[in-house]
């Protein structure tokens, strides 16, 4: 992951940017967070099969976004665990 320079630590975002060269080269970066709050401790993972789902904490509650796609596209974020905070 990668992004512009946190100019408000308080508000912290979560991004992404992909290749599908071996690392030879990047896409943009994209913002997969934007909320008023803290976007913190991102997890990624994949089936290696082009599924991922990037997790992370929001103001206390667990957040999670998907890609089927090889992270062209990415679902909007949702808390599978509803009101529920850690």
């Amino acid at each position: 992951t990668a992004g512009p320079p946190l100019s408000d630590p308080v508000n912290s975002e979560i991004w992404v940017s992909r290749s599908s060269d071996h690392a030879a080269t990047w896409s943009p970066v994209v913002a997969l967070t934007a909320t008023s709050g803290a976007d913190d401790l991102p997890i990624v993972v994949t089936d290696r099969n082009g599924v991922w789902l990037v997790s992370w904490y929001t103001n206390g509650s667990v957040t999670v976004s998907r890609s089927v796609d090889n992270g062209v596209t990415w679902s909007a974020p949702t808390n599978p665990l509803g009101a529920a905070t850690i």
